[in-house]
């Protein structure tokens, strides 16, 4: 991960665009009187400075969580996020399929250099990253904060529709599961395309044409192929690869398990949320199987791009590679 000293090389005023200065506990611009903390010597706070909500103070705040707080941070903590991207979830399957996209196309592309991870949550995709990479996290945490299994906060906690970064400032980026939590996209994908530099490549993962909610209230939208299409030729981005990891029999898998086991509903009461514990012993025996079936009708049945919940593409930034 980048220093936060050496973010002054490439931080920006998230509403004039002038460069910021260091300056020992906070950053801040010549022309201007605010200034931006940084919280715990590890993490650049813009977005509660912007929006006068500082996360120090927030955080200070003492609170007692309740009962179904208590329990949901336990199920979350030492079952869900254990089962759900295993073969014992139902289309958890996928998961495995946008890892290995993941990891080829960061091999076949050799990222060096500054490599942004725009909403990058657990920081989960930063460790996929080969090494010499200088790994730089931005969140916004308004919106992030909600999620039971977030262990670290970010480097920059800013809004990503309006990157406090310069012009061609990184050498590529990672945006994954975020495209959906924003309320416009395309705003994002254009961001992402200007603080990349020419010929710097964007990893992506984002939602498909049958995506179900979840991470209510920040979610918005399901994004066809021909939308990204679209959005990556405004900004001025080349699509190299595309990739369907959940095709149409993983998807209905996921859709399905999503609502009999994941449905929100388990959260209304600490009752419910053991019903939810219940529910999910039973159906991990059962989950191998139902995976094998959608895997192979997945194999049997021609996948015409329609019915996907994950879309990911790798794009380039058009323009000759910059040093």
């Amino acid at each position: 991960m980048i220093p936060v000293a050496e973010l002054a090389t490439i931080l920006t005023h998230p509403r004039t665009g002038a460069p910021l200065r260091y300056k020992g506990d906070h950053f801040a611009a010549e022309s201007s009187p605010e200034r931006y903390p940084v919280v715990d010597g590890r993490m650049v706070d813009l977005a509660g400075a912007v929006e006068g909500r500082s996360v120090t103070s927030e955080a200070a705040r003492p609170r007692t969580p309740s009962a179904v707080e208590r329990l949901n941070r336990w199920y979350n903590e030492n079952l869900e996020q254990a089962i759900s991207n295993s073969i014992f979830a139902g289309g958890g399957v996928g998961f495995y399929a946008m890892r290995s996209t993941i990891r080829r196309w960061l091999r076949s592309t050799a990222p060096t250099g500054i490599v942004l991870e725009a909403g990058c949550g657990d920081m989960r995709w930063g460790r996929e990253l080969p090494a010499g990479c200088r790994y730089l996290p931005i969140d916004y945490l308004p919106a992030a904060e909600g999620n039971p299994w977030r262990e670290r906060r970010p480097l920059i906690n800013a809004d990503i529709a309006r990157l406090p970064l310069a012009d061609a400032s990184v050498d590529h980026a990672l945006n994954i599961y975020v495209l959906e939590h924003v309320p416009s996209p395309e705003a994002v994908v254009r961001e992402l395309a200007r603080v990349l530099k020419p010929g710097g490549y964007l990893y992506l993962a984002g939602p498909g044409d049958l995506s179900m909610s979840h991470g209510e209230p920040h979610i918005y939208y399901n994004i066809t192929r021909f939308a990204y299409a679209k959005m990556f030729r405004d900004c001025g981005l080349t699509l190299a690869q595309e990739a369907y990891p959940y095709k149409t029999w993983t998807t209905f898998l996921l859709l399905l398990y999503q609502k009999l086991v994941r449905t929100d509903v388990y959260n209304r009461h600490p009752l419910l949320k053991l019903l939810q514990a219940v529910v999910l012993v039973v159906s991990v025996p059962l989950c191998p199987l139902f995976n094998l079936i959608a895997l192979l009708l997945d194999a049997v049945v021609p996948f015409d791009r329609r019915g996907y919940a994950i879309y990911m593409a790798l794009v380039r930034k058009d323009g000759a590679a910059t040093p």
